[in-house]
């Protein structure tokens, strides 16, 4: 049809540019193309071609990503998000690119120890915060490492009831300090101290 004609006119034209923005242009004008005559293999081999002639082209990495995942080609998606993280991107996007890949390796490809050291990884790099405790719990339970289980839940009370003495410490201060309720106060200091005997705040 039309648009197969349109598409291969496109792919010429790309191969005759001698202007490199002028000829990735055309190629990811052609990568659409295909995408949407649901030439996947097409489309991908575009953009592909694409990142040869420039392997920081984010936008055409972020396409292929897209695609991949359409298409639900986990294992490719998986080292295109390891390509984008290991190259020069932002921080938020790199931890983000590997929370997906550990996701993809545990749901799609059930390669439950790849996914969780991809989630170590995010631990040891951008900290080990609930979601990341909470992932790593479920899958050593699910791969009988019971002890890295525990150590994951130890790790994941005691910031637990730190953060929940410091709540009712701060509770106890806004009783005291601004509402002028000494006896709520101190219950709260007193409750802060059952979660963390050792609060400095709440014993002083």
């Amino acid at each position: 049809g039309r648009r197969e004609e349109q598409l291969g006119a496109v792919e010429r034209l790309a191969q005759l540019e001698d202007t490199p923005s002028r000829r990735r242009a055309a190629l990811g004008r052609a990568a659409h193309l295909a995408a949407e005559l649901e030439e996947a293999d097409r489309a991908l081999a575009l953009w592909e071609q694409r990142l040869e002639e420039d392997p920081e082209d984010a936008a055409a990495l972020g396409e292929l990503i897209a695609l991949l995942e359409r298409e639900e080609r986990w294992a490719e998606l998986v080292r295109a998000l390891r390509r984008r993280a290991d190259g020069p991107t932002a921080a938020w996007q790199k931890r983000a690119d590997l929370i997906r890949v550990a996701r993809v390796q545990a749901e799609k490809l059930e390669q439950l120890a790849d996914a969780i050291a991809t989630w170590n990884e995010v631990a040891s790099g951008y900290g080990e915060d609930a979601a990341v405790a909470d992932a790593l719990v479920d899958l050593y339970e699910r791969t009988e490492r019971y002890e890295e289980m525990a150590a994951v839940l130890d790790r994941t009370s005691a910031r637990e009831e730190t953060h929940l003495a410091m709540v009712r410490a701060r509770q106890g201060d806004a009783f005291g300090q601004y509402l002028g309720d000494p006896a709520r106060a101190l219950t709260s200091y007193g409750r802060a101290l059952e979660a963390e005997p050792d609060h400095a705040e709440a014993r002083a």
